[in-house]
């Protein structure tokens, strides 16, 4: 008798303005070696926001193949989308758009085509402001959406740079100068502000979160948790710096983390409160007052975790 194999195709589905993975199993009586092994393989677009019901096929182009860890005889066959015979890619398939006529510049994608922002570090001794010029324009090419850490070290224009390149969100700022908040603000880029980075760099200089907030701009603030700027993976902790040593009232740093946070990533209309018709992630804490979860620095007050109504924690 022989071996049946499991092929699970993944794909981006058309929903907009985030894509959400897909995936349907066919079963095969060989073992794939490689990508082009595996058949081209149709599907219903109708249910996927990738086609209209009168019309919907949709073709399954594989274009990597991994071993499925969890399945015996199992693979895992990253996929393009494109329109049937022949016509081509989707217009939802992004990746096809990368070129390799790109003279020299490369873009990194996390988890092969599942970014939707190019970020761009622009500081003395990483990427130049020519740099990111044509980093940005390449972004745009690739549908990406644009977001830029700058002013960290030094005041080098890089706030100014970012309201000129339209980038999203302009993160750390720590040397930003008035007239860099002002071009924030008039361009409408969001500021996130990473204190923890100064905590964990052993530097005293803060960003100037009243500036912002005073200037209108609807400051966000994160952790920036990485081992080597910001070993701090507390989201408290981070929001408890934001009132000590940046002026934030708490009111202003739970905003900063939550709703605030959720549209600068254009995710507002799903996420970042609790409202109608928003999906229900939400934590109950164990404190007599909500401010305690946020000035109470190193006290973990968080006892139930709550994803999309199901408790997971």
């Amino acid at each position: 008798m022989s071996s049946k194999y499991k092929l699970e195709y993944i794909w981006l589905d058309g929903y907009e303005p985030s894509p959400n993975l897909r995936s349907k199993t066919k079963i095969v009586d060989f073992e794939p070696k490689k990508a082009e092994d595996c058949p081209i393989w149709g599907f219903d677009g109708s249910s996927t926001q990738q086609a209209e019901g009168h019309d919907s096929d949709c073709m399954l182009h594989p274009v990597a193949l991994y071993p499925d860890s969890g399945r015996r005889n199992g693979f895992l066959v990253m996929c393009e989308v494109h329109l049937p015979k022949d016509k081509g890619p989707h217009p939802s398939n992004t990746r096809a758009l990368i070129s390799d006529n790109d003279n020299g510049l490369w873009l990194g994608f996390e988890q092969d085509d599942l970014a939707h922002w190019a970020d761009i570090f622009v500081e003395e001794g990483y990427f130049s402001p020519d740099d990111a010029e044509r980093l940005a324009e390449r972004a745009k090419n690739l549908g990406l959406g644009l977001r830029m850490h700058v002013d960290q070290m030094q005041d080098s224009g890089g706030a100014a740079l970012a309201a000129r390149l339209g980038a999203a969100t302009a993160d750390h700022l720590e040397f930003t100068s008035e007239s860099g908040i002002a071009a924030l603000a008039e361009a409408g880029v969001v500021p996130v502000l990473l204190p923890g980075s100064v905590l964990g760099l052993g530097k005293n200089r803060y960003p100037n979160a009243r500036a912002m907030i005073e200037a209108g701009l609807p400051v966000v603030v994160a952790t920036d948790f990485n081992p080597g700027s910001s070993p701090c993976p507390s989201l408290p902790t981070t929001l408890s710096l934001a009132c000590t040593m940046m002026g934030m009232t708490p009111e202003e740093a739970l905003t900063s983390a939550t709703v605030n946070a959720a549209y600068s990533l254009g995710l507002g209309h799903e996420v970042g409160s609790i409202e109608e018709g928003k999906r229900a992630d939400f934590v109950i804490h164990d404190a007599e007052d909500w401010r305690e979860t946020l000035v109470y620095s190193g006290r973990d007050t968080a006892s139930e975790v709550y994803v999309a109504g199901n408790r997971v924690l």
